[in-house]
């Protein structure tokens, strides 16, 4: 927590890098975003954006848009920060 976004992007890029999280389904993935976004606080709601931004973004063409608009859904983004 108190991490700006190039600290977060750092450390999703070492877990992804350590966990090996390429080599998981894309529903995997999916689950460790949703409970990501979930959380009560921005730093691990904007882990789960940056991730998509960085490694789903060759996923089917309607998976990102559908899943972020579930995020909406269920009022897991609700402030400015993550918004943006």
């Amino acid at each position: 927590m108190g991490v700006g976004i190039p600290g977060i992007r750092s450390i999703v890029e070492s877990i992804h890098k350590q966990k090996k999280l390429g080599e998981s389904s894309i529903t995997d993935q999916k689950k460790i975003l949703d409970l990501l976004m979930m959380q009560d606080y921005a730093e691990e709601k904007l882990a789960a954006v940056i991730y998509a931004q960085l490694y789903m973004k060759d996923v089917n063409v309607k998976f990102q848009p559908s899943m972020i608009s579930g995020w909406f859904d269920k009022k897991w983004i609700y402030d400015w920060n993550v918004c943006d």
